[in-house]
C-alpha cells in the first residue's frame, strides 16, 4: 500500500483533528461500560515496561520511518484478564512493523492477556503492518500470544483495514472500552484468575 494524495490528504485530516480526538481518549484511572461488561482502566505498574525501543538502540533495525509506542494504563478484575492500552503513533509499515511484533511479544511474556492499540495518531499503515497484528490476533485464537485490538482507528487506519477485507477479521472498535469488552470475547472459557506479580488491583 503507497502513499498517494489521498493519503496525504487523510493525514491532514487526521493531525488537524488529534486535538479533539484526544479530548475522547479515555484517561488512565477511568472506566468504561459496553456490552454490560465493566472496564477499569488503572496506571501501570512501575516495574511494567512495554514500549518500542529507539532504532538507535541495537533491538530495531535502523530505519528513517518513526514508531513510538507508549503504555497508557492496563484493565483487570474483568474476567481474570489483564488488557494493556498502548497508544501507536507515527508510520506501521515493513520498516516498523518487526517493533510492532516485538512489543506484541513481550506483551505476553509479561503476563499481558491482550492489548489494545489505540491508533488515531497512525499516520501510516500498510500490508506488512496490517500482517503483524493478523498474525498475532491468530495466534491469540490458538492461546499463544497476546490478543491486539484496534481503537479509535484514525482514517488512514479504518480505510487501510476495510480496503484489504481485515474488518472480517480484525477487531476495529470506536473506544478502547469497546475494543477491550470485544477481546475478552476472544477467550472462549474462563481461565485461572491469577494475575502476574507485577499487577495489583487498586483498592
Amino acid at each position: 500500500m503507497m502513499k498517494d494524495g489521498a493519503d496525504r490528504k487523510d493525514t491532514a485530516d487526521n493531525t488537524a483533528n488529534t486535538a479533539a480526538v484526544k479530548g475522547r481518549r479515555i484517561g488512565v484511572g477511568g472506566e468504561g461500560t459496553a456490552a454490560g461488561v465493566q472496564i477499569e482502566w488503572v496506571t501501570p505498574p512501575p516495574g511494567l515496561h512495554l514500549g518500542i525501543s529507539s532504532p538507535t538502540g541495537g533491538a530495531s533495525p535502523v530505519s528513517t520511518r518513526e514508531l513510538d509506542a507508549s503504555l497508557r494504563a492496563v484493565a483487570g478484575r474483568t474476567q481474570g484478564k489483564v488488557i494493556a492500552l498502548v497508544e501507536l503513533t507515527g508510520e506501521l509499515d515493513a520498516a516498523t512493523a518487526p517493533r510492532l511484533a516485538d512489543l506484541l511479544a513481550r506483551a505476553q511474556g509479561a503476563g499481558i492477556d491482550a492489548v489494545v492499540l489505540e491508533v488515531s495518531g497512525l499516520e501510516f499503515i500498510d500490508t506488512a503492518g496490517l500482517a503483524v497484528v493478523v498474525a498475532a490476533h491468530r495466534r491469540a485464537r490458538t492461546g499463544d500470544g497476546a490478543a491486539p485490538a484496534f481503537a479509535s482507528p484514525s482514517r488512514v487506519v479504518r480505510r487501510a483495514v476495510e480496503m484489504t477485507r481485515l474488518d472480517r477479521l480484525l477487531i476495529l472498535s470506536d473506544t478502547p472500552t469497546e475494543a477491550a469488552v470485544t477481546l475478552l470475547r476472544l477467550f472462549e472459557s474462563p481461565t485461572s484468575s491469577t494475575r502476574p506479580d507485577w499487577y495489583a488491583s487498586p483498592t
